[in-house]
């Protein structure tokens, strides 16, 4: 045995604290520790929803595609109470990362029991090893007669639902803004009311992040003449590019090569597409292996679902596929597209659909 003076004693044991300080930091942080934007919209309906749902069953699911607001909407909800709340950032895991930080999260709050939760991001909710971390992690909150909200990109199954609440709440679709919102958004960064409708129709009629986006860039000019003639005028593409290009730059770092293959390609349809149509797409020289399965992972975040069987790729890529496929990929595409709007006309019964609806 060798004896060791206290002051070395303790020196090693705050070491080996820092040591693990570092290997896994916090995971829970204030919701007021990120400023809320400057101008944003309230989404009152939305909100109200969101929170009736978290009061009554204890767990409010939000979910929608990438740029629809999800996180400001659980964020505004949550204000609402005006309890102690926690935010977790959950996003770009795979599922077993996922499903240890829901672990590492239920632990931390032990030593924070009285705070409700927003887990933000978290997607992915029917693999089991994810439900049933989060199911861990509810009992946990409910035993302290506290509440989620869960962001998300797709709808969970009815069957996860009912293993994560007794009574779950139906979960909350989040909507792009109507033109009253956008209206509200346009007065509230110095606009003219006269011009929410143009604003709504630039911004791929009320996508929330290009709404942002293209009242960032008027409100940036003081709602200058040649601003106002270009909104007047359609011509806001150039003015929206910055904001589609970091889209982009997300979607490389983010997502594996097939998926960014068969979302570029599927991007150059103008309007709505079905799967059938998708899979055709898919299966063009060089093929995307697992086509159908890739599908399904872009459908949620980039690819939103928006009448029956309807499918349109997020806003926020249009002219993607231009500046990253080659001309000869994109008239390979257009030609599959062509055959494909052929059949339709030759064939009444045929499956293929490309019309958007008319309310659309």
């Amino acid at each position: 045995m060798v004896a060791v003076p206290i002051e070395q004693l303790a020196a090693a044991f705050q070491g080996i604290g820092a040591q693990s300080a570092q290997v896994q930091p916090r995971l829970l942080n204030p919701v007021n520790d990120n400023l809320m934007p400057a101008i944003y919209a309230q989404r009152d309906g939305l909100v109200a929803k969101i929170d009736e749902a978290r009061r009554t069953c204890g767990l409010a699911i939000a979910h929608g595609a990438t740029g629809l607001g999800k996180t400001l909407a659980a964020r505004l909800a949550a204000a609402r109470s005006e309890a102690i709340w926690a935010i977790a950032d959950l996003r770009h895991l795979s599922v077993v990362e996922t499903a240890a930080r829901l672990g590492h999260i239920q632990a931390e709050l032990t030593a924070s029991p009285g705070t409700h939760v927003i887990l933000d991001d978290l997607n992915d909710i029917d693999e089991p090893a994810i439900r049933d971390a989060l199911a861990r992690l509810l009992t946990a909150l409910r035993r302290r007669d506290r509440t989620a909200i869960i962001t998300t990109y797709r709808c969970p199954a009815k069957t996860t639902l009912h293993q994560l609440a007794n009574v779950p709440a139906e979960p909350i679709e989040v909507p792009y803004l109507d033109e009253t919102e956008v209206e509200m958004l346009v007065v509230g960064s110095g606009g003219e009311s006269k011009y929410a409708g143009s604003v709504y129709r630039a911004a791929a009629k009320g996508h929330p992040q290009l709404t942002m986006a293209t009242l960032l860039h008027l409100q940036a000019s003081s709602w200058g003449r040649r601003s106002i003639a270009a909104l007047l005028g359609g011509a806001m593409h150039s003015e929206l590019d910055t904001e589609r290009r970091a889209t982009r730059q997300r979607l490389v770092n983010a997502m594996e090569p097939e998926a960014q293959t068969l979302l570029l390609r599927v991007s150059l349809i103008i309007a709505g597409f079905d799967r059938p149509l998708a899979l055709r797409i898919a299966a063009l020289d060089p093929s995307v292996a697992g086509g159908g399965l890739v599908l399904d992972r872009l459908i949620g975040p980039w690819i939103e679902p928006y009448f029956r069987n309807r499918l349109r790729v997020s806003p926020l890529l249009e002219d993607a596929a231009a500046d990253v496929l080659s001309a000869e990929e994109c008239r390979t595409v257009h030609r599959c597209v062509a055959k494909a709007l052929m059949s339709f006309f030759r064939d009444p019964n045929a499956t293929i659909d490309l019309y958007p609806p008319e309310t659309a």
